[in-house]
């Protein structure tokens, strides 16, 4: 949250993920940086993941991710997770990233980047191209 939030605000990043939120004790509306895994979320994101790779239109070659992809289960209480002394980071990174695409396709992140950048580079001495 720290990074979205100094990518977001010191360097005026235009494409960090937010979400307008409704504060309800407030009854305004907020922007909350970064996509929240929540118990609704996960399991939209995990079961889209499923089916791109049930329906092979990914292919992943990391043996990373897939070590664990073998080990990311439906745990006894209904929670999706790594199983016990496994990791999942990878799989949930690759989860909303496929999300993320879905969500936002690659014409509509293209015309919002084609628009001048209105922050200051991040990398030194980068000059992002005039389009």
């Amino acid at each position: 949250m720290v990074t979205l939030k100094f990518l977001s605000d010191v360097h005026l990043y235009p494409n960090v993920y937010s979400e307008k939120i409704l504060d309800e004790r407030s009854s305004r509306t907020a922007r909350k940086l970064g996509f929240h895994t929540t118990v609704k979320s996960k399991p939209l994101i995990i079961d889209y993941l499923k089916e791109l790779i049930r329906e092979r239109e990914i292919k992943i070659h990391s043996p990373k991710i897939l070590d664990e992809l073998q080990t990311f289960v439906n745990m006894p209480n209904g929670k999706m997770a790594a199983q016990y002394g496994s990791h999942d980071d990878c799989v949930m990174a690759l989860a909303i990233a496929t999300f993320g695409c879905k969500m936002f396709p690659a014409t509509q992140v293209w015309e919002k980047m084609v628009t001048p950048w209105r922050g200051k580079p991040i990398i030194k001495n980068y000059n992002p191209p005039r389009i």
